[in-house]
């Protein structure tokens, strides 16, 4: 059961790719399904990197809240968001300035693809600010056995948002709303995990405050 939002992200991203292909090939052919593919390439040097994260601080996590040690739980956490925002703003300024010279060695000679490839990054290179928080709170989650939060980020991020942008968002702009989607459901699973961790933190507070033993009272 732990493991369930893992297991639905694999298989999310199967059926999310499948969806995006179907409406590109609609709007922009097969030139728009190459475009995606070589953005969701780029987009993949930052994600690697906050999964690699986020893996890499479960055993801290899961140790530290198994050991009752909430305070170290919380710092763990605001380590890590950091260092992602940090990590996320240095890749989204490195895809926005690099990008032409990046498609330009795998697309050096389909100019239509490489016009359609800037352009969907120019949209979608935002969805890496607002990445690591969904990707670190799924895990996050799963490594203090919260099931149930952790599955609604992985369904939040890897599902729900994903197939609401690809419905409304092309028929209200387009292509562009197909570009657009990415981001929309980064950023909306984004503030969802960020009041998970409100509530968890607030939580943690009360639990940690009702333990607390009450003094004595002196009689005469």
């Amino acid at each position: 059961i732990n493991g369930s939002s893992e297991f639905l992200n694999s298989i999310a991203m199967g059926l999310t790719t499948f969806l995006f292909n179907r409406v590109l090939l609609v709007y922009l052919g097969s030139a728009g399904v190459a475009a995606f593919a070589m953005v969701q390439y780029l987009l993949m040097f930052g994600s690697v990197v906050f999964i690699g994260i986020s893996i890499g601080s479960q055993p801290i996590l899961s140790y530290n809240h198994g050991a009752g040690l909430t305070t170290r739980v919380k710092g763990i956490l605001k380590r890590l968001v950091l260092a992602s925002a940090l990590l996320a703003l240095v890749f989204f300024v490195v895809l926005r300035n690099q990008s032409a010279a990046m498609i330009a060695l795998f697309i050096p000679d389909h100019p239509e693809t490489a016009y359609l490839t800037m352009q969907a990054a120019g949209y979608i290179s935002w969805a890496l600010l607002f990445m690591p928080v969904g990707i670190i709170g799924s895990m996050f989650f799963t490594s203090l056995e919260k099931a149930g939060n952790s599955l609604i980020v992985a369904l939040s991020r890897g599902l729900l948002f994903t197939v609401i942008g690809l419905l409304i968002f092309p028929q209200l702009w387009g292509e562009i709303g197909i570009w657009v989607t990415p981001v929309f459901a980064e950023a909306v699973t984004s503030i969802v995990t960020i009041m998970l961790f409100y509530r968890w933190i607030t939580g943690a507070r009360e639990a940690a405050l009702s333990q607390v033993p009450e003094p004595a009272i002196q009689t005469e």
